[in-house]
């Protein structure tokens, strides 16, 4: 079947159902979305590889692990490091403020509220606040009739009554739980439990600080029901976009690299052969175009059982036809149709009602290959309430700090000084290597020899005893002969002052780019 594209490579969005249905179909678009990101034009790097090497470079400063190939560059001369004997290891600056930015949006811990808007919940709400209302009015009343029959007229504590309006609104929102609003909250609160949200959470947090751009994928099967799936950003690709929470993206997909073996629960119907064919054609493309990153593409044996299979899901509409049919008695009958079905016009008895919606198509791409292992409407989409018509995306992302493609992060705004401390660091250890102990000058003249007037004779040895021992030295003006004595101060210590105002200055500009970095995140030093 021959399927029309566009002048974006992607195939026309008005084909009919039964071809988007189609294998070819679903193909084209993979490869649509393969070229637009896998694409290498004029030798420039490709979208994917792009935002990879970005997230590689943040992750690494979040790490303090970063590159220290542009601090040898700085400090050489003409490219020869061979007379510095520095400690290169990076200052980990920057994981401090990541973690402090981390865990403190962590400890924002919240509670999970339902509230019913159904009629019989709110039905149910309105009685049991008319009945409140009326034991809190009629206290005095039901007291004095409980005291005469014996019995409790009250549904709860008497003291536990509210005593104003105010107290009854506050005890309706605080203390009122109906069944089915508690039944929710439980629900919810199992369902982030038994996928381990609060470890996706923070792996989420952490991208939002490192990268700008956190993503996870939410689904639904009969085995495991509700999964949450966090979501590599450095893997994911989407549709061009301007939107900070992505939500006029019409494809979104990821990239990851399985054992062959996942290949047969994707498509059963592989054949040994088959999976020997991907494994050579998907082995020479991940080569090639070096997907795997820092993995060893060297290991034949890694290369020959994996595969790096793209995982998609693409956005279009799905025509919704239904067949009525008014039968003998009068009576109306539905049959679900295809898109193309068309009622004869010479019966009467037959109608057509249809209605488009917005559906996801999801597929699976052996990239590099023209071997599609999957492509089929999604089953359980996410619909809103208030519209039927529309549909939630499979993948839910968030990049706050997004403008024309380019996302902003903490970690992006703190490089710059971050690499200006870590230059001063090794200027710090230079200067500290040059560093001359402080000396001492003797005059060897001077000390010879000094008449103390008395018949006795203060040697030399004598002078440097007293010197290193009380910092005290003895020396003469005149020379015995009445001449002025250019020696007269025999021993002198000698500073080196210079050093110490190179490391006095060095540790200033340090402590300055360690406040712009709390400037530019806003972190001060309390935090």
């Amino acid at each position: 079947m021959a399927i029309p594209k566009s002048s974006t490579g992607f195939p026309d969005q008005l084909a009919p159902d039964i071809e988007k249905d189609s294998y070819e179909y679903g193909l084209a678009v993979g490869r649509a979305i393969e070229s637009e990101w896998f694409r290498k034009e004029g030798g420039a790097a490709s979208r994917f590889y792009t935002s990879r090497d970005t997230y590689h470079k943040l992750r690494s400063y979040a790490m303090g692990d970063q590159s220290i190939k542009k601090y040898k560059d700085e400090m050489s001369i003409n490219g020869d490091i061979s007379y510095l004997n520095l400690d290169w290891t990076p200052v980990p600056i920057i994981p401090k403020f990541v973690d402090v930015v981390v865990n403190g949006i962590s400890n924002r811990l919240f509670d999970i509220k339902a509230e019913a808007v159904d009629p019989i919940s709110s039905n149910q709400k309105a009685i049991y606040k008319n009945r409140i209302q009326t034991e809190m009015r009629n206290k005095e009343i039901f007291e004095q009739i409980g005291e005469s029959l014996g019995q409790n007229l009250f549904s709860q504590d008497v003291d536990l009554l509210p005593q104003n309006d105010d107290e009854l609104d506050l005890h309706m929102q605080i203390d009122y739980k109906d069944d089915i609003e508690i039944a929710a909250e439980k629900s919810i609160e199992n369902t982030l439990l038994m996928n381990n949200y609060e470890l996706i959470k923070k792996r989420l947090d952490e991208d939002a600080t490192v990268l700008g751009i956190s993503v996870e994928k939410h689904s639904f099967n009969l085995h495991d029901g509700i999964k949450i799936d966090y979501v590599d950003p450095a893997n994911f690709i989407f549709s061009p976009t301007e939107d900070p929470t992505f939500e006029d993206c019409y494809y979104f997909g990821e990239v990851k690299n399985v054992n062959l073996t996942e290949l047969k629960k994707i498509a059963p119907h592989l054949t040994q052969e088959d999976l020997q064919q991907i494994s050579k054609e998907a082995g020479k493309w991940d080569t090639y175009q070096g997907v795997r990153g820092a993995i060893n593409s060297s290991d034949s044996a890694f290369e020959s059982n994996t595969a790096t299979l793209l995982y998609f899901t693409y956005k279009t509409d799905k025509n919704i036809v239904y067949k009525k049919k008014i039968t003998a008695v009068g009576t109306e009958k539905v049959i679900k149709k295809d898109d193309s079905f068309n009622p004869p016009e010479d019966v009467e008895n037959f109608e057509k009602l249809s209605r488009r919606i917005d559906v996801w198509y999801e597929g699976v791409l052996v990239l590099g290959t023209n071997r599609l292992l999957k492509w089929e409407v999604m089953r359980n989409m996410v619909r809103p309430k208030s519209s039927i018509h529309k549909v939630y995306p499979p993948y839910i992302a968030s990049a706050p700090k997004m403008y024309r493609g380019q996302i902003d992060s903490l970690v992006k705004r703190m490089i710059p000084f971050a690499d200006q401390i870590q230059l001063i660091h090794l200027k710090l250890q230079q200067v500290a290597s040059r560093m001359i102990p402080d000396g001492v000058y003797i005059d060897v003249d001077g000390i010879s020899a000094i008449n103390l007037g008395n018949g006795n004779t203060y040697s030399p040895q004598d002078a440097l005893n007293l010197y290193f021992q009380t910092g005290s030295v003895i020396g003469r003006s005149f020379t015995e002969d009445g001449e002025f004595n250019h020696g007269k101060v025999p021993v002198q210590e000698l500073t080196s002052s210079g050093a110490n105002t190179k490391i006095s200055s060095l540790i200033n500009m340090y402590n300055y780019n360690l406040n712009m970095i709390r400037s530019v995140t806003g972190l001060n030093e309390a935090r």
